[in-house]
């Protein structure tokens, strides 16, 4: 017919027309439903969520005449070829990933190399619609909670896992964060010793003959630039060798066993501006105090040790020099006497490290050991005074001249008795039942007690039970049971 003929006119080739790109299937207005793929645990039942698809109207798309500008540039540009390959080939996005509106919004806002060839073509995007709660693609949805950061009730996100993981942590720079003093720079002898200097030290003692302290000099560096520096250096190694040793200390303090070693107190200067007027006088006795350690009284270390700690007395030990002497004596000839002759300078070193190790460390710990010893036996001493004195006040006659019974009052385990004599000896114990339906038979145990070592007075103790046995004897008394006693209570 002549529709057909008309028709047959207008067709072309297709290999002549530009090939549109086609829309997917996919692109439909069903609602489709799509399996949530399944979390890493085993045996977890994920619920499918249904997914609406709709055309994405929230992307920016261009009007048509705009593209047919766009169209006709390249043209110009880059000849037909280039825009065959871009009608043959439509960019189409990869697989949806968890949120392809930003990946869309990214490329279509930042990628111009690649223009849109058409403005109803729909790139495969699935509108998904999120639920209340915020849930990933992969991971069970987080649960809302109040924190200090959202006071108004707000949803919080968890933080990611990896910030979480980096402050748990602990991969921290301990020199940084641990912050501490540096160690001392320790004792003289240890710095001495660092120098080098301890085998001129012993040799000193056993061959110093063969001692050149002029071969350890060094000028640049410090503790050894010059001979002074070496000798002092070695003095401090032989000081420390004297004071630990046991023979030196034993000898030293059978020494202070014969000699007059007293304690001192005297009023402190600060104390008479920082102290009450009132704690200075309890101290009178001892502003001005001496004693012999092996004569002072134990309160009297006490009163001292308080004043001490108060600041307002200060306490020092005194040895004699006799001591001091002698010990130096028998230290350079005796003990330490070096294996070969020592040439002048060398003894010299020897006598002032013998010196030094008595003042410096020998002395200060024979003090040390005289105020500890004698503070231990005072609070020796002060305990057993305290539980003497106890004693005697718990063993003191309520009633004197009197036998008594005393009754320590109780329910379930009973009234213990006992019956003492005047001279506070204990002549009979026994237990009673009086609260436990057995007081009638009970009362007879306690009138042939009381009638066998004519006893009048009944001592009742406090505590548990204590108003119901005093009314029980009370009872008793008022009733005139004990006759022909006349018991008290």
């Amino acid at each position: 017919s002549s529709e057909s003929e008309e028709e047959e006119e207008e067709w072309e080739p297709k290999s002549k027309t530009a090939k549109r790109p086609r829309l997917t299937k996919k692109n439909e207005a069903k609602p489709k439903k799509i399996a949530v793929p399944r979390s890493g645990v085993a045996g977890k039942k994920v619920k499918k969520i249904t997914v609406k698809e709709e055309m994405d109207v929230s992307l920016p798309i261009a009007p048509a005449e705009d593209n047919k500008v766009q169209l006709q540039k390249l043209k110009e540009e880059n000849g037909g070829a280039k825009l065959q390959t871009l009608k043959q080939k439509p960019l189409l996005p990869k697989k949806p990933e968890v949120s392809p509106f930003k990946a869309m919004n990214a490329k279509s806002l930042e990628s111009d190399e690649k223009p849109s060839t058409s403005a109803p073509v729909v790139l495969n995007q699935v509108k998904h619609e999120k639920s209340e709660e915020d849930s990933a693609f992969d991971e069970p949805p987080l649960k809302k909670m109040k924190s200090a950061t959202s006071p108004e009730g707000k949803p919080v996100k968890n933080l990611g896992g990896n910030k979480i993981k980096e402050e748990f942590e602990m991969n921290w720079d301990i020199v940084q964060t641990t912050p501490y003093k540096t160690g001392s720079k320790g004792t003289k002898a240890q710095r001495a010793r660092q120098l080098g200097l301890e085998p001129a030290a012993l040799s000193l003692l056993q061959s110093p003959m063969e001692l050149n302290l002029f071969s350890y000099i060094r000028p640049n560096t410090k503790g050894l630039a010059n001979i002074q520096e070496v000798e002092a250096g070695v003095q401090h190694i032989l000081a420390d060798i004297f004071a630990k040793d046991k023979d030196t200390l034993d000898f030293i303090r059978r020494l202070c066993q014969q000699r007059y070693i007293c304690i001192q107190s005297a009023l402190a200067k600060v104390s008479s501006k920082n102290s009450n007027e009132k704690d200075i006088d309890k101290f009178q006795l001892y502003h001005e105090f001496s004693c012999n350690i092996k004569n002072i009284q134990h309160h009297q270390i006490l009163a001292i040790n308080r004043g001490e700690n108060l600041k307002i007395l200060t306490v020092k030990v005194n040895i004699p020099d006799g001591v001091k002497n002698e010990f130096c004596w028998w230290c350079v000839n005796e003990r330490w006497r070096p294996k070969q002759f020592l040439k002048p300078e060398l003894m010299r070193i020897l006598r002032n490290s013998v010196e030094d190790a008595y003042k410096r460390l020998i002395y200060p710990l024979l003090c040390r050991e005289f105020r500890s010893k004698l503070t231990s036996d005072a609070e020796k001493e002060s305990v057993m005074m305290f539980g003497r004195n106890l004693r005697q006040l718990l063993l003191t006659s309520p009633v004197r001249g009197r036998t008594l019974m005393g009754v320590d009052p109780g329910y379930k385990h009973g009234c213990k008795l006992a019956i003492i004599s005047p001279t506070s000896q204990i002549l009979h114990t026994d237990i009673v039942y009086l609260h436990s339906g057995q007081g009638f038979r009970e009362a007879e145990k306690i009138k042939r007690l009381l009638l066998q070592f004519s006893c009048s007075t009944v001592v009742i103790g406090n505590g548990t039970a204590c108003r119901e046995t005093e009314a029980y004897f009370a009872d008793l008394i008022m009733k005139k049971y004990f006759a022909p006693l006349d018991v008290v209570y």
